[in-house]
């Protein structure tokens, strides 16, 4: 008998998932992740950007579209990356630090 197996009735490996702390995040970080990947980027601090996440989401992905016909909408989709950046950048390096910790934004 293992004690380490958790089929044999034994605690191991018995962690729920609000026992774990995420790790503070970095605003350098968060920064370069927009500036590579756009609304994507906001996955790094999801719990308390999630409405931004989907927000972002999916007005990339409707400026996409139009811009396949129109290429008008091709400078929409510059500005929102633009805005994405700025975004990240006027945070405070606390709401990075604290994080999960500080009060979920509102949308703009």
């Amino acid at each position: 008998m293992n004690p380490r197996d958790p089929s044999n009735g034994s605690n191991y490996g018995d962690q729920t998932f609000q026992n774990l702390v995420p790790k503070p995040r970095s605003k350098a970080i968060a920064v370069l992740l927009v500036v590579l990947f756009g609304s994507f980027g906001y996955l790094y601090t999801y719990r308390l950007d999630k409405k931004i996440f989907y927000l972002g989401l999916s007005t990339s992905v409707l400026l996409s579209v139009l811009s396949m016909r129109y290429s008008i909408f091709e400078v929409g989709s510059l500005a929102l990356l633009v805005y994405f950046i700025y975004d990240r950048a006027k945070l405070p390096k606390s709401y990075y630090q604290n994080y999960p910790n500080e009060i979920p934004r509102s949308l703009p």
